[in-house]
């Protein structure tokens, strides 16, 4: 009688782990910026965002990972929708009105389901003061412009994160710069720019890749240039390695594009991104 108790608890045991290991990691993805569910991570695997749409729903939890390192844990979320005239973007509202935020707002940075087991931010990106960007990288951004055509444009408004995404043990720099201000319109001048950059050490050496960009030659009485600026730096599904998001804005819309580290260059994820505008 005791053996067959303890063979069918073993039995018991072998199920409830059977059946925990087969249930799948659901993790969906808003980048705060743009507003919108740009896809999700699915046992570490990443999913667009209408397949990630169908998973979310009413009151489920999320955590915010802000960029300036704040985390907002158990943000319920109002509703995902198809935001007009956007037929493939999904607006994503959360309730916010405990925070002290409007509906509105929209800081920088990502929000996670909060089914997640993994630590987003494994290592810390540290944000440079502004004196510190531009005393140290005026002449990098100056160089990137002169080879774009831009030859007598100031740098402005630099901005420099330092932060190991792959996790290598070496730092990286995301740096960014322009010169649209705190708004985006649709006139420009020649000498108007937005750039993002990631600076790697590969073999020694440092080396730039331009991750967004857009140079004004020449002046633009109605059109659509864009503004660039990093959203978020986190562990986006689990692996260890960083990913980081850019949010690009006109006028009249605006998207987020994921970018991970392949090799020694960051890739666009194509299934994460989310975009609006007319």
């Amino acid at each position: 009688m005791t053996t067959m108790k303890t063979l069918n608890f073993v039995i018991c045991a072998v199920l409830l782990v059977g059946n925990a290991s087969a249930q799948s990691r659901f993790v969906p993805i808003v980048d705060l910026p743009v507003g919108g569910l740009i896809g999700g991570s699915l046992d570490g695997k990443w999913v667009d965002a209408s397949t990630a749409a169908k998973r979310v729903k009413k009151g489920d939890a999320f955590n915010w990972y802000l960029l300036n390192g704040t985390t907002i844990s158990g943000v319920q979320i109002k509703e995902v929708e198809i935001a007009e005239p956007c037929e493939d973007f999904y607006s994503a509202t959360f309730d916010t009105a405990s925070m002290g935020l409007d509906d509105g707002d929209r800081p920088e940075g990502t929000a996670l389901g909060a089914a997640l087991n993994w630590d987003p931010t494994p290592r810390d990106p540290v944000a440079l003061s502004d004196a510190a960007a531009k005393s140290t990288y005026s002449k990098i951004v100056a160089g990137i412009l002169r080879k774009n055509g831009l030859l007598k444009t100031v740098p402005k408004n630099i901005r420099a994160w330092r932060i190991d995404l792959d996790g290598d043990g070496v730092e990286e720099v995301i740096l960014q710069s322009q010169t649209w201000g705190d708004s985006i319109q649709p006139q420009a001048k020649a000498g108007n720019y937005s750039i993002i950059v990631l600076r790697k050490i590969v073999a020694g050496k440092v080396v730039d890749q331009i991750i967004s960009s857009d140079y004004v030659k020449k002046n633009v009485e109605f059109g659509a240039p864009n503004r660039y600026r990093l959203s978020s730096i986190a562990d986006l599904n689990g692996d260890g390695k960083m990913e980081f998001t850019i949010f690009g804005e006109y006028y009249e819309g605006g998207g987020t594009q994921a970018y991970e580290m392949k090799g020694n260059k960051a890739v666009e994820i194509k299934e994460l991104h989310a975009a609006c505008g007319v």
